[in-house]
């Protein structure tokens, strides 16, 4: 009886010296992604007018701050006819970034992604009668962000970034590009966690 007892005191003890917080949550672990706005390339200004941008992506949330995106990427740019003539760069890409989110619990979070990207790059010029080709050109993802959650499910953010592509060989060639996107997240599927 004895032994009982003092095992007893001891589990009471333990357990009140422990800070111990179980609660059931769910967090969201997937989260579709479209966003549009516009784009501009750097240092070809002169050339190319601001462009158009779309992205679509599925994001794996491993807790509520950290996340990592797959994204579809179509940009679209025209020339100054002045100059070139009428001429359409574009560029395709499929990229895998890293998202961090500072503040999950609040209404308004800012965040900053990181990734690379895979593009396939063109360049048309019907006057010319020539279609340039960059098969696929890595390059890097960088943004910073505000998410606006206006429901479990549902969130806008506005997102200001920089990509860059590399030249794959010495007659290849890149690109760096400004955007800003306006986009939709939808969380599609929550797991519970203790």
């Amino acid at each position: 009886m004895k032994h009982i007892i003092r095992s007893g005191a001891l589990f009471i003890i333990i357990f009140s010296m422990s800070q111990v917080n179980v609660q059931a949550q769910f967090e969201q672990k997937l989260t579709l992604q479209f966003s549009a706005g516009s784009a501009s390339l750097l240092n070809m200004e002169e050339y190319f007018s601001s462009g158009a941008m779309l992205n679509a992506g599925i994001q794996y949330n491993f807790s509520r701050r950290f996340g990592m995106t797959a994204l579809v990427m179509y940009g679209m740019h025209f020339t100054n006819p002045d100059i070139i003539g009428d001429a359409t760069f574009i560029n395709m890409g499929l990229g895998l970034s890293a998202k961090y989110k500072f503040f999950h619990t609040r209404r308004v979070n800012p965040y900053l992604l990181f990734g690379f990207s895979a593009c396939f790059l063109r360049l048309d010029i019907p006057e010319w009668d020539e279609s340039i080709r960059e098969p696929v050109a890595p390059g890097i993802i960088t943004a910073m962000g505000l998410e606006f959650n206006l429901s479990e499910n549902f969130a806008l953010f506005l997102q200001l970034g920089y990509n860059e592509s590399f030249p794959v060989n010495e007659t290849g060639f890149g690109l760096g590009e400004t955007y800003a996107l306006l986009g939709i997240n939808l969380n599609v599927f929550k797991s519970r966690t203790l």
